[in-house]
Protein backbone atom coordinates (compact mmCIF):
# COMPACT_ATOMS: atom_id res chain seq x y z
CA UNK A 1 0.00 0.00 0.00
CA UNK A 2 1.26 3.45 -0.88
CA UNK A 3 -0.01 6.70 0.59
CA UNK A 4 0.71 10.38 1.20
CA UNK A 5 0.42 11.62 4.77
CA UNK A 6 0.02 15.12 6.15
CA UNK A 7 -0.08 16.03 9.84
CA UNK A 8 -1.33 19.47 10.81
CA UNK A 9 -1.83 20.92 14.30
CA UNK A 10 -2.59 24.32 15.80
CA UNK A 11 1.09 24.38 16.79
CA UNK A 12 3.10 24.74 13.52
CA UNK A 13 6.09 22.93 15.08
CA UNK A 14 4.05 19.71 14.94
CA UNK A 15 3.38 19.93 11.19
CA UNK A 16 4.93 17.27 8.97
CA UNK A 17 4.44 15.47 5.67
CA UNK A 18 5.51 12.04 4.49
CA UNK A 19 4.97 9.16 2.12
CA UNK A 20 4.83 5.42 2.60
CA UNK A 21 5.36 2.38 0.42
CA UNK A 22 4.05 -0.82 1.96
CA UNK A 23 4.62 -4.37 0.67
CA UNK A 24 2.25 -6.62 2.65
CA UNK A 25 2.17 -10.39 2.07
CA UNK A 26 -1.00 -12.42 1.82
CA UNK A 27 -2.27 -15.95 1.32
CA UNK A 28 -5.68 -17.01 0.11
CA UNK A 29 -7.87 -19.11 -2.11
CA UNK A 30 -9.78 -18.63 -5.34
CA UNK A 31 -12.79 -20.26 -6.97
CA UNK A 32 -13.05 -20.24 -10.79
CA UNK A 33 -15.95 -21.03 -13.06
CA UNK A 34 -15.41 -21.27 -16.85
CA UNK A 35 -17.76 -21.71 -19.79
CA UNK A 36 -17.40 -24.18 -22.66
CA UNK A 37 -15.45 -23.01 -25.72
CA UNK A 38 -17.30 -20.01 -27.18
CA UNK A 39 -15.47 -19.75 -30.53
CA UNK A 40 -13.83 -22.51 -32.59
CA UNK A 41 -10.71 -20.49 -33.35
CA UNK A 42 -7.05 -20.86 -32.31
CA UNK A 43 -6.80 -20.53 -28.55
CA UNK A 44 -10.32 -21.98 -28.08
CA UNK A 45 -11.44 -19.02 -25.93
CA UNK A 46 -13.72 -19.58 -22.96
CA UNK A 47 -15.27 -17.04 -20.62
CA UNK A 48 -14.60 -17.33 -16.90
CA UNK A 49 -15.11 -15.61 -13.58
CA UNK A 50 -13.30 -15.96 -10.28
CA UNK A 51 -13.81 -14.96 -6.65
CA UNK A 52 -10.92 -14.66 -4.17
CA UNK A 53 -10.47 -14.38 -0.42
CA UNK A 54 -7.06 -13.30 0.91
CA UNK A 55 -5.53 -12.95 4.38
CA UNK A 56 -2.86 -10.27 4.73
CA UNK A 57 0.26 -10.56 6.88
CA UNK A 58 2.71 -7.84 7.95
CA UNK A 59 -0.16 -5.38 7.97
CA UNK A 60 1.30 -2.36 9.76
CA UNK A 61 3.07 0.28 7.72
CA UNK A 62 4.80 3.15 9.60
CA UNK A 63 4.16 6.33 7.69
CA UNK A 64 5.28 9.47 9.51
CA UNK A 65 7.25 9.59 12.73
CA UNK A 66 9.06 12.44 14.46
CA UNK A 67 10.25 11.72 17.98
CA UNK A 68 8.92 8.81 20.01
CA UNK A 69 5.20 9.27 20.70
CA UNK A 70 4.75 6.09 22.68
CA UNK A 71 2.82 6.65 25.89
CA UNK A 72 1.80 9.78 27.78
CA UNK A 73 4.79 12.20 27.91
CA UNK A 74 6.61 12.23 31.25
CA UNK A 75 9.53 14.02 32.89
CA UNK A 76 12.17 11.68 34.38
CA UNK A 77 12.77 12.01 38.15
CA UNK A 78 15.21 14.75 39.20
CA UNK A 79 14.93 16.47 35.82
CA UNK A 80 13.83 20.07 35.49
CA UNK A 81 14.72 20.94 31.89
CA UNK A 82 11.86 20.81 29.38
CA UNK A 83 13.89 18.98 26.72
CA UNK A 84 14.07 15.97 29.08
CA UNK A 85 10.35 15.27 28.62
CA UNK A 86 10.04 11.78 27.09
CA UNK A 87 7.36 10.43 24.77
CA UNK A 88 7.29 13.58 22.62
CA UNK A 89 6.59 13.37 18.88
CA UNK A 90 3.95 12.61 16.31
CA UNK A 91 3.25 9.59 14.13
CA UNK A 92 0.70 8.06 11.79
CA UNK A 93 0.48 4.37 11.06
CA UNK A 94 -1.57 2.66 8.39
CA UNK A 95 -2.64 -0.89 9.12
CA UNK A 96 -4.24 -3.09 6.47
CA UNK A 97 -7.18 -5.13 7.68
CA UNK A 98 -6.24 -8.79 7.16
CA UNK A 99 -9.29 -9.77 5.07
CA UNK A 100 -9.12 -8.79 1.38
CA UNK A 101 -11.89 -9.61 -1.11
CA UNK A 102 -11.39 -9.65 -4.87
CA UNK A 103 -12.76 -11.14 -8.08
CA UNK A 104 -12.69 -10.79 -11.83
CA UNK A 105 -14.08 -11.54 -15.27
CA UNK A 106 -12.07 -12.60 -18.27
CA UNK A 107 -11.28 -14.97 -21.10
CA UNK A 108 -9.15 -18.12 -21.12
CA UNK A 109 -7.00 -18.90 -24.18
CA UNK A 110 -5.53 -22.42 -24.30
CA UNK A 111 -2.64 -23.79 -26.35
CA UNK A 112 -0.12 -26.62 -26.35
CA UNK A 113 3.67 -26.31 -26.18
CA UNK A 114 6.49 -28.55 -24.94
CA UNK A 115 3.98 -31.40 -24.46
CA UNK A 116 2.09 -29.33 -21.88
CA UNK A 117 -1.12 -27.40 -21.81
CA UNK A 118 -0.82 -23.64 -21.29
CA UNK A 119 -3.52 -21.06 -20.58
CA UNK A 120 -3.45 -17.27 -20.72
CA UNK A 121 -6.13 -15.38 -18.79
CA UNK A 122 -6.57 -11.62 -19.38
CA UNK A 123 -9.06 -10.23 -16.87
CA UNK A 124 -10.84 -7.20 -15.48
CA UNK A 125 -10.24 -7.24 -11.70
CA UNK A 126 -11.99 -5.82 -8.62
CA UNK A 127 -10.63 -5.56 -5.07
CA UNK A 128 -12.00 -4.36 -1.74
CA UNK A 129 -9.82 -3.79 1.31
CA UNK A 130 -9.92 -1.71 4.48
CA UNK A 131 -7.19 0.25 6.25
CA UNK A 132 -6.98 1.45 9.83
CA UNK A 133 -5.23 4.81 10.19
CA UNK A 134 -3.79 5.46 13.67
CA UNK A 135 -2.74 8.90 15.01
CA UNK A 136 -0.48 9.52 18.00
CA UNK A 137 0.79 12.88 19.25
CA UNK A 138 2.77 13.60 22.42
CA UNK A 139 3.99 17.12 23.24
CA UNK A 140 5.52 18.89 26.24
CA UNK A 141 6.67 22.39 27.05
CA UNK A 142 7.31 24.84 29.86
CA UNK A 143 4.38 26.34 31.73
CA UNK A 144 5.58 29.93 31.71
CA UNK A 145 8.87 31.19 30.24
CA UNK A 146 12.39 29.85 29.95
CA UNK A 147 13.57 26.28 29.43
CA UNK A 148 13.17 24.91 32.97
CA UNK A 149 10.02 23.42 34.38
CA UNK A 150 9.58 26.24 36.88
CA UNK A 151 7.05 26.23 38.28
CA UNK A 152 6.17 23.23 36.13
CA UNK A 153 5.91 21.74 32.64
CA UNK A 154 2.76 20.84 30.74
CA UNK A 155 2.03 17.96 28.36
CA UNK A 156 -0.65 16.79 25.99
CA UNK A 157 -1.26 13.34 24.53
CA UNK A 158 -3.64 12.62 21.65
CA UNK A 159 -4.42 9.18 20.23
CA UNK A 160 -7.12 8.38 17.68
CA UNK A 161 -7.88 6.09 14.76
CA UNK A 162 -10.32 5.60 11.92
CA UNK A 163 -11.11 2.99 9.26
CA UNK A 164 -11.48 3.48 5.54
CA UNK A 165 -12.56 1.03 2.82
CA UNK A 166 -11.27 1.19 -0.77
CA UNK A 167 -12.79 -0.25 -3.97
CA UNK A 168 -10.40 -0.77 -6.88
CA UNK A 169 -10.69 -1.86 -10.53
CA UNK A 170 -8.01 -2.73 -13.07
CA UNK A 171 -6.53 -5.17 -15.57
CA UNK A 172 -4.90 -8.48 -14.80
CA UNK A 173 -3.18 -11.34 -16.60
CA UNK A 174 -2.28 -14.91 -15.64
CA UNK A 175 -0.07 -17.49 -17.31
CA UNK A 176 -0.78 -21.09 -16.30
CA UNK A 177 0.91 -24.37 -17.21
CA UNK A 178 -0.18 -27.96 -16.55
CA UNK A 179 2.10 -29.80 -14.14
CA UNK A 180 0.21 -33.07 -13.68
CA UNK A 181 -3.06 -34.96 -13.75
CA UNK A 182 -4.97 -36.78 -11.00
CA UNK A 183 -7.82 -38.72 -12.58
CA UNK A 184 -10.35 -36.20 -13.86
CA UNK A 185 -8.40 -33.28 -12.40
CA UNK A 186 -5.52 -31.30 -13.90
CA UNK A 187 -3.06 -29.50 -11.63
CA UNK A 188 -1.71 -26.24 -12.99
CA UNK A 189 0.88 -23.78 -11.70
CA UNK A 190 0.33 -20.10 -12.47
CA UNK A 191 1.78 -16.65 -12.06
CA UNK A 192 -0.38 -13.54 -11.99
CA UNK A 193 0.01 -9.77 -12.23
CA UNK A 194 -2.82 -7.34 -11.49
CA UNK A 195 -2.95 -3.55 -11.40
CA UNK A 196 -5.69 -1.76 -9.48
CA UNK A 197 -6.92 1.82 -9.60
CA UNK A 198 -8.77 3.10 -6.52
CA UNK A 199 -12.22 4.18 -7.76
CA UNK A 200 -13.63 5.13 -4.34
CA UNK A 201 -12.67 8.15 -2.22
CA UNK A 202 -8.93 7.87 -1.48
CA UNK A 203 -8.80 10.28 1.47
CA UNK A 204 -9.34 9.76 5.18
CA UNK A 205 -9.23 12.70 7.57
CA UNK A 206 -8.93 12.57 11.37
CA UNK A 207 -9.28 15.49 13.78
CA UNK A 208 -8.68 15.21 17.52
CA UNK A 209 -8.44 17.73 20.36
CA UNK A 210 -5.94 17.38 23.21
CA UNK A 211 -6.03 19.18 26.54
CA UNK A 212 -2.75 20.37 28.08
CA UNK A 213 -2.19 19.35 31.70
CA UNK A 214 0.49 20.24 34.24
CA UNK A 215 3.02 17.58 35.18
CA UNK A 216 3.13 18.56 38.85
CA UNK A 217 -0.49 17.83 39.73
CA UNK A 218 -2.35 16.97 36.54
CA UNK A 219 -4.42 20.14 36.66
CA UNK A 220 -5.48 21.86 33.42
CA UNK A 221 -2.86 24.15 31.90
CA UNK A 222 -3.26 27.78 30.91
CA UNK A 223 -2.38 26.83 27.33
CA UNK A 224 -5.11 26.54 24.72
CA UNK A 225 -6.05 23.02 23.61
CA UNK A 226 -4.21 21.61 20.57
CA UNK A 227 -6.17 20.31 17.60
CA UNK A 228 -4.41 17.42 15.82
CA UNK A 229 -5.38 16.91 12.18
CA UNK A 230 -4.19 14.13 9.89
CA UNK A 231 -4.90 13.60 6.20
CA UNK A 232 -4.26 10.13 4.82
CA UNK A 233 -4.51 9.68 1.06
CA UNK A 234 -3.96 6.44 -0.82
CA UNK A 235 -2.07 6.58 -4.10
CA UNK A 236 -4.45 5.83 -7.01
CA UNK A 237 -2.58 2.74 -8.30
CA UNK A 238 -1.54 -0.38 -6.41
CA UNK A 239 -0.38 -3.77 -7.64
CA UNK A 240 -0.58 -7.45 -6.83
CA UNK A 241 1.85 -10.19 -7.83
CA UNK A 242 1.04 -13.81 -7.09
CA UNK A 243 1.85 -17.45 -7.72
CA UNK A 244 -0.17 -20.53 -6.90
CA UNK A 245 -1.59 -23.89 -7.85
CA UNK A 246 -4.96 -24.41 -9.53
CA UNK A 247 -6.87 -27.70 -9.62
CA UNK A 248 -9.09 -27.95 -12.71
CA UNK A 249 -11.90 -30.44 -13.23
CA UNK A 250 -11.21 -31.60 -16.77
CA UNK A 251 -12.25 -35.23 -17.57
CA UNK A 252 -10.23 -36.83 -20.35
CA UNK A 253 -12.12 -37.29 -23.58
Amino acid sequence: MSADIRIRATDPLLDQDGQTLGLPWSIGGTFDLASPVVLDVPGKPRLFTHADVGWTYDQEDPVVTRGDPGEQPTLPPNQTVAVAITGVGGSVRAEAKPLVLSGGLGTVFSFQAFDRGFRVRPTLEWMYRRDTIKNTLGAGEVEGTGTRCTPTCRVTYIKNETEKGFHSLGPGVELEADVGRMGDFVVGAYGAFRAFYVVSDRKANIESRGEWTRLDNGQPSTRQDTIFRTRYEREPWHYRFGVGLRILWSPEE
